[in-house]
């Protein structure tokens, strides 16, 4: 079943987070859409299938919940799930657009 942009991201369960999260530190991006839509640079910290940790260099507006992450070439749609600070846990959608139709 293909996910729709109004369906929710499934939430990751906790042991597939911590099971199979790989340590990084890689750079990349953070797109935000909205009222003022931007790219906000970051760092990936940790990475898995359903999630990842980064630490963003800017402030964030209190509204933003739904991001484009991308880092090493690929693009993850995600939502967030906790903010500490400039530290932010992200959780991507369970199924990835192929293609998405222009307006």
């Amino acid at each position: 079943m293909r996910q729709t942009m109004t369906q929710r991201a499934r939430p990751p369960s906790r042991e597939d987070y911590f099971i199979r999260r790989s340590s990084l530190n890689l750079p990349g991006r953070l797109g935000l859409s909205g009222p003022r839509p931007r790219l906000i640079g970051c760092t990936v910290l940790e990475f898995s299938n359903s999630g990842a940790v980064v630490e963003v260099f800017a402030p964030l507006d209190e509204t933003a919940k739904f991001f484009t992450l991308e880092f090493n070439g690929q693009y993850h749609r995600a939502r967030l799930v906790q903010a500490n600070g400039q530290k932010l846990l992200l959780a991507f959608f369970a199924e990835e657009l192929d293609y998405i139709e222009p307006v």
